[in-house]
């Protein structure tokens, strides 16, 4: 089918990647965005723009590698934690997602050019990412999708360019692939439309894709102490390409189309405000804007099959959003840091049209996180916790998603850099 093809196409950049990759639950409030990569990044969680001697610094803004002089190679892994409890207005039930944890790594390099303030780098993260799962045979069944996954594994060549003593910009490609998991229980009296067939089929779709997109970014030394950074990350649309298949539950499948769908990816925009409030302490604050409005409805087209779907469109109009955030690193000697974290994040998602497996509420993030060199080599922890506001929807278009949302969630990650 044209999914293996997609999968081929893009093995040579998964290879390796995939093996240990699953996807968030969710841990912040931000349409399909993946917690910030680099454990050390996420240890001050709001601050990541105008970057410091983190190797993951690049992967947020380019430019940030005018400031490498020597080679360096890292890598991290985050582990999130996470759940949404729904409680039904109009049956009065309560359910629990059910799949609480999920692993997300980052892999980095970077190297200076010469000696003139020009360096490269490459990064492969999860920018983006979704995993929601309730019972198949609890009391959403056919209400919703009681499975949804979407990953992604991003190739991000960048440059970075000293431009003048003061100014350094950077540019990098973002190539990346996709792939998207959805199962619903569908009574089969519903797909034959007589009621004596109480059977109950499932509808699986599976499908991916590549999408392009690319990055820049900016640093401004204000001065010896202070630095002004600004960045820019492209829209990227992907095209998913596989298949859907209907089998009554235990039994071969009835059905099996291709099927396509697409998804777009916000633009982001979002600067950077960076000083060494003295020589062991590092402040930054952060501003990011985020065009989530980008991704309107989601379109099934499954051929001849489409009609036997529940939904053949699925409205989001999710709505464009504001984060801002704070952090600190303390270099309490020459072998260990302290870092701490804040970020506010305005979820995108319209209480309308909000469905259980994409419930979020506006949330704060608190972060703390502890550094350890050892000759090149440095170790980073950090533990960032989700703090939720209780949400209630009154207003849904489907009335079986009016109710109360409840969240719970956390992260720890580990990192590790290498210079040399």
């Amino acid at each position: 089918m044209r999914q293996a093809k997609h999968t081929t196409r893009m093995g040579w950049l998964v290879i390796g990647y995939l093996t240990v990759m699953t996807v968030s639950p969710s841990i912040l409030a931000d349409g399909f965005r993946n917690p910030p990569d680099g454990a050390a990044t996420l240890g001050r969680v709001g601050a990541r723009i105008a970057g410091d001697d983190d190797i993951a610094s690049f992967s947020h803004n380019p430019a940030t590698l005018a400031d490498r002089r020597e080679r360096a190679a890292g890598t991290a892994l985050t582990f999130v934690h996470g759940k949404r409890t729904f409680t039904s207005d109009r049956h009065g039930f309560t359910t629990r997602s059910t799949d609480r944890w999920a692993y997300i790594p980052s892999f980095y390099t970077a190297l200076p050019l010469g000696d003139r303030g020009v360096a490269a780098g490459i990064a492969l993260t999860s920018p983006y990412g979704r995993s929601s799962s309730f019972s198949e045979t609890g009391p959403m069944r056919y209400l919703a999708p009681y499975e949804s996954r979407l990953r992604t594994a991003n190739m991000n060549p960048a440059i970075g360019v000293r431009v003048s003593e003061r100014l350094a910009a950077g540019a990098g490609l973002n190539v990346m692939w996709s792939d998207l998991e959805i199962r619903q229980i569908v009574p089969g009296a519903m797909l034959t439309g007589n009621p004596a067939d109480a059977w109950d089929g499932r509808l699986a779709f599976d499908a991916d894709g590549i999408g392009y997109g690319f990055n820049m970014g900016l640093t401004l030394d204000v001065s010896l102490r202070q630095r002004f950074a600004l960045i820019y990350r492209s829209a990227i649309t992907m095209d998913y390409e596989g298949d859907v298949t209907l089998r009554p539950i235990s039994a071969p499948a009835i059905l099996q189309n291709d099927f396509e769908t697409s998804i777009t990816f916000p633009d982001v925009i979002a600067a950077g405000y960076a000083v060494r409030a003295m020589d062991d302490l590092y402040l930054e604050i952060n501003i990011e804007w985020v065009q989530h409005s980008r991704f309107d409805r989601m379109d099934l087209d499954a051929g001849e099959a489409t009609a036997l779907l529940p939904e053949s469109s699925i409205k989001a109009d999710w709505r464009d959003n504001w984060t801002f955030g704070i952090g600190a690193d303390w270099r309490m000697s020459d072998a260990w840091s302290i870092r701490a974290g804040y970020m506010y994040l305005q979820s995108p998602v319209r209480s309308r049209t909000m469905i259980p497996l994409i419930a979020e509420s506006d949330q704060s993030v608190v972060s703390l996180g502890v550094g350890h060199a050892y000759g090149a080599h440095r170790f980073d922890l950090a533990y960032m916790l989700g703090i939720f506001e209780r949400r209630r929807v009154e207003d849904n278009v489907n009335p079986e998603y009016n109710g109360t949302y409840d969240f719970d969630s956390q992260l720890f990650a580990i990192g590790y850099h290498y210079t040399f």
